[in-house]
């Protein structure tokens, strides 16, 4: 009898150690969007001007294309993430939320096809500090992802 309350019993451990290292995973993208504040980078309240292409990167990957222009962001991913993936349905969809919510983002829309998200659009009047914490989520979300499919 004991045994079969076993297998829920490590079932459960497992999803408290994930859980965990997924808090942890949070914490460090919040430390490190904490730096870009404190260092001041990014901080000014200027909105990015005219039409330009920036670039996303983690170490010597690059993560996404950016299409910055007035009316706002285009985030075009080098690679597909499962739509489903807890750190896009909760994370970035919350960060993106609460921007829409301060009224920086009029709108947002996370383009997927076959269960995978290859674009997000932002529209809005997007400044600097908007845009790095939206990249810093970006960053985030790919780097986890990476790692987790890595293991």
């Amino acid at each position: 009898m004991g045994e079969t309350s076993k297998p829920g019993d490590e079932e459960l451990k497992n999803y408290v150690r994930k859980k965990i290292e997924e808090l942890r995973s949070e914490l460090q993208y919040l430390e490190e969007l904490l730096k870009i504040l404190e260092e001041g980078r990014g901080v000014e309240a200027s909105v990015l001007q005219a039409s330009r292409v920036d670039v996303i990167a983690v170490g010597d990957s690059v993560v996404a294309n950016v299409i910055v222009s007035q009316d706002g962001l285009r985030v075009i991913l080098t690679e597909a993430l499962p739509a489903n993936h807890p750190l896009i349905t909760s994370f970035l969809v919350r960060i993106l939320e609460e921007q829409r919510e301060r009224g920086v983002v009029e709108t947002y829309r996370i383009n997927e096809k076959r269960g995978y998200v290859y674009d997000i659009e932002i529209k809005g009047r997007i400044n600097n500090l908007v845009y790095r914490e939206i990249e810093a989520a970006i960053s985030y979300v790919w780097s986890s992802f990476r790692e987790k499919s890595s293991t």
